[in-house]
């Protein structure tokens, strides 16, 4: 999903104007708006130790608040619907040396440094997958730079790296990719949203927003086992049905069960998507059916392969820029409980296991979710792709926003 770049750069702006009015001791500052829309209801908890003569912060999925650019950054608000006024100070940071009896601890991403063009947010990775020992790099679209490619990394210069044999920035494989220029000057083309291998074949899902609304594609091609190249079969893509018209959705994660393919539509809330399912596809892009996926807020936006138990987690967040979602209630942050960072910021950047069952579908574990370590209102980040680094974690990655992150994420 492309992010809402206006209203990311008002916000950006302000904070700058915000940040000088503070350095020339001003007591009246322009503040950032809030990262909440009428588009966006949710609930959420309030935690964490506050000095009392700090404002409170409300929890962004919890209200909606109007935040205009005359506020200063301690200003009450009031909160629409809401028979009370909140406060907000969109550089509040929350204390975290001591967590709240069975609060959930959080885990840090610890960033792995890229060298080249994918390192820019010019390349707006959207997905990631293992092709035998390489970590195969997505990028939204194939010619953002020079020549149409896709990214390859060694899986051994990435254990290098986090060995700490090395500490250079990771230098990537350029894969030329041969899919006749598609989308190159078509209006409402959204790119390349997700990629899956199986042995030689490649498989990945196209978004575009058309006349008649949101369109998604399923694409096969062929991978030279040497890294030569990548050649996609266009004229073979398929529909993939999708669950809702929501602006900028389509189906962003693609799991592969065997000899059959597994769509998943990114957004799945209680009212986003009240009857949540994926499209089951075979090798041939034939669809053949679909299974029942349960209710999860937010956005989901890619999967690891399954393991030995058919499990595997996937990519759940609600960050800055995130609009057309409407969050309800956020049963897994109640089963589960929130972190620190969570509870205090209201954004959410976790991953979550799933189970595959070919007669029954995907369903929850009971494993709880991991939850990451929050950077602020301001640094969320959006995580657009996910692999599994052999029983050591995970490996992520945002696309454009806040910039191009490649992290590794340890299992708790």
């Amino acid at each position: 999903m492309k992010p809402v770049f206006l209203f990311i750069g008002i916000i950006l702006i302000v904070s700058v104007i915000f940040l000088a009015a503070c350095s020339a001791g001003q007591t009246e500052n322009s503040v950032l708006n809030q990262p909440a829309s009428t588009d966006h209801q949710g609930v959420g908890n309030q935690s964490g130790d506050m000095d009392e003569t700090e404002p409170a912060v409300e929890n962004p999925r919890e209200s909606e608040v109007e935040v205009t650019a005359d506020a200063s950054p301690t200003e009450t608000i009031p909160a629409d619907d809401l028979d009370q006024e909140v406060t907000i100070d969109p550089f509040a940071q929350p204390d975290c040396s001591q967590l709240a009896p069975g609060q959930p601890e959080e885990v840090e991403v610890m960033p792995i440094e890229l060298a080249g063009p994918i390192s820019t947010t010019s390349a707006e990775i959207s997905g990631m997958d293992w092709y035998g020992e390489y970590l195969i790099i997505l990028p939204q679209y194939f010619d953002h730079a020079e020549g149409r490619v896709l990214y390859a990394v060694p899986k051994s210069v990435i254990l290098d790296y986090l060995q700490g044999s090395t500490s250079a920035p990771l230098e990537v494989i350029r894969i030329p990719v041969e899919d006749q220029f598609f989308g190159a000057g078509v209006p409402g083309f959204e790119g390349y949203e997700a990629i899956m291998f199986n042995g030689d074949r490649v498989y990945l899902t196209v978004e575009l927003s058309t006349g008649g609304g949101m369109a998604g594609y399923l694409i096969s091609g062929e991978i030279e086992s040497d890294l030569s190249r990548v050649v996609l079969d266009i004229g073979g893509r398929q529909p993939i049905p999708l669950q809702q018209q929501i602006d900028n959705l389509a189906d962003e994660t693609i799991l592969a069960a065997g000899d059959r393919l597994i769509t998943i539509f990114e957004a799945n809330g209680a009212a986003d998507n009240p009857s949540p399912s994926v499209h089951v596809f075979d090798a041939d892009l034939r669809r053949v059916g679909e299974l029942p996926f349960p209710t999860i807020e937010y956005r989901v936006t890619d999967a690891t392969r399954l393991d030995s138990e058919n499990n595997f987690w996937v990519v759940n967040t609600y960050t800055l820029g995130a609009f057309g979602l409407n969050p309800h209630e956020d049963m897994i942050g109640n089963q589960f409980g929130e972190g620190c960072t969570h509870a205090f910021y209201g954004w959410v950047e976790r991953l979550v296991e799933l189970h595959y069952d070919p007669d029954s579908g995907i369903t929850l574990t009971d494993s709880p979710p991991i939850q990451l370590v929050l950077q602020g209102y301001i640094y969320s980040r959006n995580w657009e792709g996910i692999v599994r680094l052999d029983d050591l974690g995970f490996l992520i990655v945002t696309d454009e926003f806040p910039e191009t992150i490649l992290g590794f994420v340890p299992f708790p």
